[in-house]
């Protein structure tokens, strides 16, 4: 059966804000020992995904090359990945640390 282009983008659009989800958890623990790590979102876009940060330094070549390693372990982890929908205060609770947010 052939997939219908709708069902194609759906699953693409998953993909993409799971992996901004992994990168997220490589991007913390890349920079866990340097000071807090600030997220303030990022959504799949039609190209990919990305994610802001404030970070307690500048990124550099190193740390990329060990965050997308990082990637790719969590991915061969296999996390299960669910979606729950929180009213804001909840939202805000779990957020706390995350002022960006």
């Amino acid at each position: 059966m052939e997939k219908k282009p709708l069902e194609s983008k759906e699953k693409l659009f998953k993909i993409r804000h799971s992996a901004a989800h992994i990168m997220a958890q490589a991007v913390m623990e890349c920079f866990e020992k340097n000071g807090p790590v600030y997220l303030a979102g990022g959504p799949p876009i039609d190209n990919g995904f990305y994610y802001d940060f404030l970070l307690p330094r500048k990124i550099n070549e190193d740390d990329l090359t060990w965050i997308e390693n990082r990637m790719k372990e969590i991915i061969l982890e296999a996390h299960a990945f669910s979606r729950e929908n929180v009213d804001e205060k909840i939202a805000r609770n779990i957020f706390t640390n995350q002022p960006l947010n």
